[in-house]
């Protein structure tokens, strides 16, 4: 993996206080990233790490299987008890014994029995012969409770100390690693005593053995994720700049590899699609969508033009692998496809769907399973289990939101999130555990987003604050898991029983007893003023002439 040097730090002072803890880093994520296959960590080569100028390459590593005497754990003079012997196998070195015993079809032929699980091994000096010795091989280790070491001097006991790591293939350990990079897992971010952050983040990921090959050939795992659509076509520009649902952005001067790059990590809206002439060494990448679920094509967004190639995202672009899972969930279509990507066109065109697991049938065949629910955290999912067989895909998270161009709420965020691409603030909202995320706010300035309880579906219930931003993109979530069931989002409903909020219900309270308390006293007063004021006016009285007492 090739790492950019961050601008204001030296090569020698990333050598001298960043080397080790990157490459610390960079071996805890190999393994984490390789967390759901079944393999032996004796089969990841150690990272080395070679420091340029403005850059720094790791190298590291899966192989087909480890040393197999690595495999085992080695108590000298000592030997199970003899009583105990399955078989035995002449050899001329302990290391031969354990490829014996590792190989499912040896040590089977040799045992003549298929249902025999070798698990350890004894190498001894064998007393008919002075050069020659044998292994005696048994389907127990020195960790079970019936098992007891004897003394037994030039004699070496081998336990296993790893589980059988025969299952997982190279490929499916550098696929893996691969979509960890997509996921932006070897993003390092290293503190300093001095509270400043430096972040290291892969520029590419490439076979070690094509590392002399000119990148302009499409040989790396970006461009892998593009398919060809059209030669000697590329984007119409007068529709990119008339429409403004489309985004699209241009540079000069770079690979076909980097153009590939340079759309999966776009920050500001959604790569789709990019166009790249092979002459001018023009890149244009955009989030036109050129394959939908009706399987159309904008032909006035597209021009001939020589030399220029369109590519489009493979349709596993939308989903992500869960290697060796499978969802115990009933499937609602079952059809036999060549490749994952065949299922994951099949699940496109559905509108219904949102997974499927495939499952492998013979050397040719695949069994695609569709099914109208997705898997985001398999941790907390109990429908997600263990298959030798099977792997697991699921639609990304941004696929569950519809955006709003230059669109933003003016309502209290719950969350904000910084220095973010646009799939990981969707990850995080459909991830959010303490509330339920239903919309973000994105930033392409800054790259941040806010997340929101509320949604636009929202609108005619409550004052969102509904502005125009031409740097903002807002993103409202259209569906979520509940109890295992994809829901979809609809509006707030009112609580029927209480209309009013308690703040509304405080706020009038508190106004009728203050405007009670003023009217009282401006009564008083009056009171006061009139009512009292006749008892201090000189008394007049008068006599009608008409009337005698």
């Amino acid at each position: 993996m090739k790492f950019k040097i961050p601008e204001d730090l030296s090569r020698h002072e990333f050598i001298r206080r960043f080397e080790r803890p990157v490459l610390e880093q960079f071996e805890e994520t190999v393994f984490k990233s390789l967390k759901g296959l079944e393999y032996s960590p004796l089969r990841i080569i150690w990272p080395r790490i070679k420091v340029q100028n403005t850059s720094f390459i790791i190298s590291s590593g899966v192989t087909a299987t480890a040393e197999a005497i690595n495999h085992f754990r080695k108590v000298k003079d000592s030997r199970i008890d003899q009583s105990k012997v399955k078989y035995k196998y002449q050899v001329d070195s302990a290391i031969k014994c354990a490829s014996v015993c590792l190989d499912k079809t040896d040590i089977r032929n040799l045992t003549g029995n298929q249902d025999f699980t070798c698990r350890s091994f004894d190498f001894c000096p064998d007393s008919s012969s002075s050069n020659s010795f044998f292994c005696s091989f048994y389907d127990l280790t020195i960790s079970d409770p019936s098992i007891t070491l004897e003394s037994a001097p030039a004699c070496e006991h081998y336990s296993k100390s790893t589980k059988d790591f025969d299952i997982a293939t190279v490929d499916q350990m550098y696929g893996s690693i691969k979509e960890a990079v997509l996921r932006k897992e070897f993003k390092f971010d290293i503190e300093t005593r001095e509270k400043k952050t430096f972040t290291f983040e892969p520029e590419e990921i490439y076979d070690q053995n094509d590392a002399q090959t000119t990148t302009s050939t499409g040989s790396t795992s970006y461009f892998a994720r593009f398919d060809l659509l059209f030669r000697d076509t590329s984007f119409e520009e007068n529709f990119l700049s008339s429409n403004p649902t489309v985004y699209s952005r241009k540079k000069y001067m770079v690979s076909v590899d980097e153009c590939s790059r340079l759309c999966i990590f776009e920050p500001t809206f959604d790569c789709q699609s990019f166009t790249y002439n092979d002459e001018t060494k023009e890149c244009k990448w955009s989030n036109l969508i050129y394959i939908t679920k009706n399987i159309t094509i904008a032909v006035e967004s597209i021009k001939s033009e020589n030399s220029s190639s369109l590519f489009i995202r493979d349709p596993l672009y939308d989903y992500f692998e869960l290697p060796f899972k499978v969802t115990a969930l009933v499937d609602f279509s079952l059809s036999d496809v060549k490749d994952a990507s065949e299922c994951a066109f099949k699940c496109n065109v559905d509108e219904k769907c949102r997974s499927f697991n495939l499952c492998k049938k013979d050397d040719e065949t695949f069994r695609c399973l569709l099914s109208d629910t997705n898997v985001h955290n398999t941790e907390k999912d109990p429908n997600v289990v263990y298959s030798a067989i099977c792997s697991h895909y699921s639609v990304r998270s941004i696929n569950d939101f519809e955006v709003s161009v230059k669109t933003q709420l003016s309502v209290q965020p719950q969350s904000i999130l910084s220095n973010q691409s646009i799939e990981s603030c969707a990850e995080q909202c459909s991830f959010q555990d303490s509330y339920l995320c239903r919309s973000f706010d994105y930033n392409i300035e800054d790259n941040s987003c806010k997340l929101y309880r509320e949604n636009l579906v929202d609108k005619n219930i409550l004052d969102l604050g509904i502005k125009t931003n031409p740097n903002i993109n807002h993103y409202s979530r259209l569906y979520y898991q509940n109890n295992g069931k994809l829901m979809k989002v609809g509006p707030l409903i009112p609580d029927k029983k209480n209309k009013f909020s308690r703040g509304t219900i405080f706020g009038v309270t508190l106004a009728v007893v203050i405007g009670g308390l003023i009217m009282g006293s401006l009564i008083g007063l009056a009171y006061v003023k009139f009512g009292k004021k006749t008892s201090f006016l000189p008394v007049m009285k008068f006599t009608n002439p008409n009337y005698e007492e």
